[in-house]
């Protein structure tokens, strides 16, 4: 007896487990077909079809009439690098100055451009500029010593310090390139370089010159002369620039010089030619340089 109530009590279990398990299948079953019902019909808010087509998740919150976007702002091309480039396309700091804005700002030098040009300073140890650009500059004032920031006249890299002390010119840019440039220029320059660039000798007859006068009897003049020699195939440009200042301390010292302590006197001319040759696919350019401080 006591054998056959075990196996009814075990029956028992096993029965109401087994009632168990087919109404959790059937509460899950009936849960999902919720959901796929909820998920088949359109949201009354939304106003969206049941059968729209979906949208791709780049072109999400776009509107289908909205105006274009503005272009952005105007492309400067520069020319410190070995080829002409945007400086949208540049992955470097680059400070960049036309004729234009050089007047505008009175930039003549690179002591005037430290001004208008960030983490670019510019000191004088007697004759010599010492360029520093993000900290790194010329530290050794010896006649080996090697800067590291870059003066560059038409691609050609000065390497004497005194060199950077010329005037600006008759230029068609200046570009202020920051950060290691490699072995672009001719040189390994670890701080940077200013590149500047001579205005091209064009097909059309120009002429123009200005003066300045000021104080501690500053004179300054400038002139630009452009003339086609065979139209379009063989041009030339001629610019020259003179200024001079007195001095502002007046020298005692034994009456050796009648010059007072600190005048400036600088002349300086450029004489280009400009040949372009089938159908202007080939450029030729010679420029002649000769100035005195």
């Amino acid at each position: 007896m006591a054998a056959h109530s075990s196996v009814r009590r075990a029956l028992a279990a096993l029965r109401a487990a087994f009632l168990c398990t087919l109404l959790c299948v059937a509460v899950s079953a009936l849960a999902a077909a919720a959901y796929a019902q909820d998920a088949s019909d359109p949201d009354p808010t939304s106003g969206d079809e049941p059968n729209a087509e979906s949208v791709p998740p780049d072109q999400i919150g776009e509107q289908p009439n909205a105006p274009p976007p503005p272009e952005g702002v105007e492309e400067i091309t520069v020319i410190g690098e070995v080829l002409e480039t945007s400086t949208q396309a540049e992955a470097e700091a680059i400070t960049t100055f036309d004729q234009a804005e050089l007047d505008t700002l009175g930039i003549t030098d690179v002591d005037t451009l430290a001004l208008n040009t960030p983490s670019l300073h510019v000191g004088q140890v007697g004759q010599q500029a010492v360029i520093t650009l993000r900290g790194v500059g010329l530290e050794n004032l010896t006649s080996i010593g090697e800067a590291g920031v870059g003066f560059q006249v038409d691609g050609v890299h000065l390497a004497r310090p005194a060199a950077a002390n010329a005037a600006f010119f008759d230029v068609e840019r200046v570009d202020v390139l920051r950060g290691p440039q490699g072995t672009r220029g001719g040189r390994n320059l670890n701080g940077g370089k200013i590149a500047v660039w001579s205005a091209k000798p064009t097909e059309e007859f120009e002429a123009k010159g200005d003066a300045t006068y000021g104080n501690y009897n500053t004179m300054e003049s400038r002139a630009v002369v452009n003339v086609p020699i065979w139209s379009d195939k063989l041009m030339s440009r001629v610019s020259g620039i003179f200024a001079r200042r007195n001095g502002y301390q007046d020298n005692e010292f034994y009456n050796v010089s009648n010059k007072d302590t600190g005048d400036a006197k600088e002349y300086s001319g450029r004489l280009q030619l400009r040949s372009l040759l089938f159908d202007q696919s080939l450029e030729l350019r010679g420029i002649a340089t000769h100035g005195k401080q």
